[in-house]
């Protein structure tokens, strides 16, 4: 048996749209931080990561695929609908009058307000992606985990669940085209008038 995809196959849809998800955050983020909130300082915005916050990290944002579902199969298309986990952990050091957990539990409910403002945000209904990529996004979701109170580092951890609904294409099988086709029509004349007849 020999292959019959002789091309590169492409991503799929749902593999931009998880970077594009991260760019935006990590842009916005750093903008609120440079110019209007202080809050939004992050020590970076990735994707698919597994390592746990570390004691050098203050707060970081992982953008992840949670799942997939296909409906509205056609010949070379379906819709699918994504979720994505946009996970945010925060850390923070205890101070006099200022309890670690206390301040790490608010710094990530504030950054989990901004990322879902960002999401949801008019502008980027499309994800900036080209009209008719994307079919509806919506921030359906917010999770809290409880704090370890055997911690001492003080992290926190919540999640943003962004669904985000777009088609998925391959190319159809070339058809060839017909090199001649005939069409016999007649002529006929009846008492209401001329009538066409194939």
């Amino acid at each position: 048996m020999s292959a019959l995809i002789n091309y590169t196959i492409p991503k799929r849809n749902f593999e931009p749209i998880r970077d594009r998800i991260a760019q935006i955050l990590l842009v916005e983020l750093n903008n609120q931080y440079l110019n209007y909130n202080p809050n939004c300082n992050v020590d970076g915005v990735y994707i698919e990561r597994k390592k746990p916050i570390d004691q050098t990290e203050l707060a970081f944002v992982n953008v992840s695929v949670i799942n997939g579902v296909f409906d509205s199969k056609t010949q070379g298309s379906k819709d699918g609908t994504y979720q994505y986990a946009i996970d945010i952990f925060t850390r923070a050091a205890s101070e006099s009058n200022k309890p670690g957990d206390k301040e790490s539990q608010i710094l990530l409910e504030s950054l989990l307000s901004i990322c879902d403002y960002i999401l949801e945000d008019p502008q980027y209904k499309t994800l900036l992606f080209a009209p008719g990529t994307i079919g509806g996004i919506l921030v359906g979701e917010m999770q809290l985990r409880e704090q370890n109170v055997e911690d001492a580092s003080n992290v926190s951890m919540g999640r943003l669940i962004l669904t985000v609904r777009t088609e998925e294409t391959n190319l159809l099988k070339y058809a060839p085209i017909l090199q001649q086709s005939f069409t016999v029509s007649n002529l006929a004349y009846t008492n209401k008038g001329y009538q066409y007849i194939s």
